[in-house]
């Protein structure tokens, strides 16, 4: 049952304001701030499908009085059982359904939604506040082993105009760690052939500089004064370019992985893997950690941390020297192969 004060504010003017109305404020404020264009758009798709579902339910345009924890926990309930990618633009639904962290960014958005709502008066009480977030789950971090990552690179020539570009893409990735989108934006000028080292700029609108090794910079070299196709327009800066010499998009980049999947045998290959791949082997060639920390753009040492956990833990695998049976007087007869 409502409260008396829920129910004398929902009779209010402001309790009219159409959650889309609200969702371009929010929009506004944010850019307002000067935050990456990305962050705006993160939050705007994972609160459009609940302002969707809520249409869908009221039979109108909702409204800051529909905006409740219930129909909130019925949108997730919903959103569990479709398939994993059903709304993606470009990725094939697949089969399992959508993994918890992808259901956990809904529950973080609508809670800062939420919060600039009651900071901006628009609601009387931060509605949100008490809605529990779900479990994460924590999954093993499998970086790609030094053999799948041959079996990649080597599935691609530097010396053909249509191979160079990719393998320049897969090279930098496991060089520098960057993220797919600092890649697609990266300017032509940021790339420093002479010293081997990129500027990108991160989360947060920060700045980084990120060293890279003289077989990855060949292979960029070779893309940049060989290969690399003329600008469409005068406004073209980013580095890697379509054939057509217009910027890639994530959708292309995605298609760069799928071909490479299947050229490669990599299976599990994905762009945010060889990020994991740099930080462990970073990690293993012992880098400190608050340098890798810096080259990685991490806004916490915590999550530089993990690599270094995952570094001992492959070089542990590849070993097998830690097994204490093995060191017992125990006659175990091996078996032919």
């Amino acid at each position: 049952m409502k409260s008396t004060s829920t129910a004398l504010w929902e009779r209010q003017p402001q309790a009219r304001i159409t959650l889309a109305k609200a969702l371009d404020l929010f929009d506004a404020a944010y850019r307002a701030r000067n935050l990456s264009p990305r962050t705006v758009v993160w939050y705007r798709e994972r609160l459009t499908p609940f302002l969707k579902y809520l249409a869908e339910q009221t039979g109108g345009e909702p409204t800051l009085a529909d905006f409740s924890v219930p129909a909130f926990r019925l949108f997730v309930l919903e959103k569990q059982t479709t398939a994993k990618y059903a709304d993606h633009h470009y990725k094939q639904p697949s089969a399992e359904g959508p993994s918890s962290a992808y259901m956990h960014s809904f529950f973080r958005a609508v809670r800062g939604f939420s919060s600039w709502l009651y900071r901006e008066s628009l609601v009387p009480i931060n509605v949100m506040a008490d809605l529990q977030m779900p479990k994460l789950e924590e999954r093993e971090l499998r970086p790609l082993t030094p053999e799948e990552e041959l079996q990649l690179l080597n599935a691609y020539s530097e010396l053909k105009p249509g191979e160079c570009r990719d393998k320049g893409i897969f090279m930098l990735l496991l060089s520098t760690g960057i993220r797919r989108a600092e890649l697609l934006t990266l300017k032509d000028s940021a790339i420093n052939l002479d010293e081997g080292f990129i500027s990108v700029w991160g989360k947060g609108k920060k700045q980084r500089s990120v060293p890279f090794g003289f077989k990855t910079g060949w292979v960029l070299q070779r893309y940049r004064s060989l290969h690399r196709p003329e600008a469409a327009t005068s406004s073209v800066d980013t580095f890697f370019l379509t054939k057509d010499g217009y910027p890639m998009t994530d959708a292309g980049l995605e298609m760069v992985f799928r071909r490479a999947r299947e050229r490669s045998g990599v299976v599990r290959l994905h762009a945010h893997l060889l990020r994991h791949t740099y930080g462990t082997r970073s990690a293993e060639l012992g880098i400190p950690t608050l340098t890798l920390q810096m080259f990685m753009g991490h806004s916490q040492p915590t999550m530089t941390e993990r690599y270094s956990h995952v570094a001992t833990s492959e070089r542990l695998k590849r070993e097998r020297r830690y097994d204490h049976l093995d060191g017992l007087d125990l006659r175990v007869k091996r078996p032919r192969t």
